[in-house]
């Protein structure tokens, strides 16, 4: 290739890298203009339903329309029984979430939905057991702030990858052919996770949700992070001095971005498969 066909190469992948990122930063501004959508208990009344021992299905809020995209929510509640959130009071493809479960021992659940198609109403139902008092203090819904954020930050990842093995393929022949075959061997190796869920393992909810701890203490402002809050019902555990946390902190992050736990945690197997096989590349085959 020529000097010339190089440049026009690399300059259209940056405009197009540039245009993305200015969509993505429109959105981002578009989604701070929006104003949450918030209900409160003057909206609901479960004096007719609570202790009656039936089990039923009781509309707690309706939003109406919802924009494509992601949202998150809060609750704040009393609860005597552990009790569930469900949405639209059907499962519907439009929306990707999962039950909301309300521990009793708790009075306050964060929860993230995913609007895949524009949907023209959309509303929050609590499957009552049928025992115990229940009420709701607050009902939050609003736009996830961090959607385009991630957005952009998954543009910047994939161009900046784009533009260094371009670089490579012009500038260094071999150490680019290196690069390419660690980059399809991690992808090979990763193809096990392209399917939906997690698979598990022994002990693998236990050092997954060490994750969430992490993510939650930095969010906390807590750094390094020494005690893990999320554990016991909040009285927390000293988790983080069992065991070595450095890496998990790259998945932790992208938790506080708000990326999906199925995601993070892939994410954070195709790093440790990219390392592992960098390492073993670079080392001497004569050693």
């Amino acid at each position: 290739m020529t000097k010339r066909t190089d440049k026009s190469t690399v300059l259209i992948l940056i405009i197009i890298e540039l245009a993305l990122l200015l969509f993505g930063a429109m959105q981002t501004l578009h989604i701070y203009r929006t104003k949450d959508v918030l209900t409160g208990n003057d909206f609901f009344n479960f004096e007719d339903i609570v202790n009656t021992g039936e089990e039923t299905n009781v509309l707690l809020s309706d939003y109406g329309a919802l924009e494509r995209g992601t949202y998150v929510g809060r609750i704040i509640y009393s609860s005597e029984k552990t009790q569930r959130l469900t949405f639209n009071n059907d499962k519907i493809p439009e929306i990707e979430a999962h039950d909301i479960y309300l521990d009793h021992r708790k009075n306050e659940v964060t929860f993230r939905i995913t609007v895949r198609y524009p949907l023209n109403n959309f509303s929050v139902y609590l499957k009552y057991k049928g025992r115990g008092d229940f009420s709701v203090n607050e009902l939050v819904l609003k736009r996830d702030r961090l959607e385009y954020v991630r957005f952009m930050l998954v543009v910047l990842t994939v161009f900046s990858v784009l533009e260094v093995m371009l670089y490579l393929f012009y500038k260094n022949r071999e150490v680019f052919r290196d690069v390419l075959w660690i980059m399809i061997c991690s992808l090979i190796a990763f193809l096990p996770y392209t399917v939906s869920g997690i698979h598990r393992g022994d002990d693998l909810t236990y050092h997954l949700l060490r994750i969430d701890g992490i993510a939650e203490e930095l969010a906390n402002g807590h750094f390094p992070v020494y005690m893990q809050s999320i554990w016991l019902n909040g009285y927390g555990s000293p988790v983080s001095m069992y065991y070595g946390d450095f890496l998990l902190y790259f998945p932790a992050v992208l938790r506080l971005l708000g990326f999906s736990f199925n995601i993070s945690y892939k994410l954070y197997v195709i790093m440790g498969q990219s390392f592992f096989l960098c390492d073993s590349s670079a080392a001497d085959p004569e050693a």
